[in-house]
């Protein structure tokens, strides 16, 4: 697996998690207009990559971070924010998925960091994953 298939596997689960959760998702380089509750940002961040077997055919691991940013309106509280990133933690937090896509795994989340934007109070939790991708 490949870190864009990686993307392609943890997109439906973050998409689930958000469903239950009944909040929309603001996806990566797609037109997105905030909604008046609350709301949550995915971005992927990648590092680096390591060799873990040598030889003609190995196998690599690539590390990243799930990075969600939850997002309600300021003065509000945070309690409904809160809430989510709880929930969101709960789900990311040490997750492997099972075959065919078990060469994705989360390591212990992150977070949440409190930040505040113009208009948005936002919740922010970080999940590194690894890939580990077999090279032919």
């Amino acid at each position: 697996m490949n870190p864009n298939d990686a993307m392609d596997v943890i997109e439906p689960a973050v998409a689930t998690w958000a469903t239950g959760q009944n909040v929309t998702v603001a996806w990566p380089n797609y037109p997105f207009t905030p909604p008046q509750g609350p709301w949550v940002k995915l971005d992927f961040i990648w590092g680096t990559g390591q060799v873990l077997t040598k030889g003609a055919s190995g196998l690599n691991s690539v590390t990243g971070i799930l990075q969600l940013a939850i997002f309600g309106l300021v003065d509000a509280g945070d309690g409904a924010l809160d809430a989510l990133a709880q929930s969101a933690r709960a789900t990311f937090n040490r997750l492997r998925f099972t075959s065919p896509n078990q060469d994705v795994m989360f390591g212990a989340i992150s977070g949440p960091v409190r930040r505040v934007e113009e208009s948005w109070r936002s919740l922010v939790i970080s999940a590194p994953f690894t890939v580990h991708e077999v090279v032919p």
